[in-house]
């Protein structure tokens, strides 16, 4: 997590790495059951979906929201979006 922190800091328009940073505090969250960790989560999410939207990472978000509490907005992404990389998996 620590370095995945670095490289959005160095490169914050590349969207795989907040993916990948989203998916580790997901695992950390599992491991610890840590309740920050799933905020974390989110906010590495939101941001790889401003950068490059995706259904996959904004199905991530609304999975979070609701196991966080928070309310999810209806929006969702027209059925051509594609994730720009697809190295990444989200959640």
């Amino acid at each position: 997590i620590r370095h995945l922190n670095e490289v959005t800091q160095l490169n914050p328009t590349d969207d795989e790495s907040f993916v990948y940073l989203a998916n580790s505090y997901l695992e950390q969250f599992r491991l610890t059951k840590k309740q920050s960790l799933l905020r974390y989560a989110l906010r590495s999410y939101e941001r790889a979906q401003a950068l490059a939207p995706s259904n996959e990472i904004a199905s991530c978000i609304s999975m979070l929201k609701s196991q966080i509490g928070i309310k999810p907005q209806v929006a969702t992404v027209g059925h051509d979006a594609s994730p720009q990389s697809a190295t990444a998996k989200a959640c």
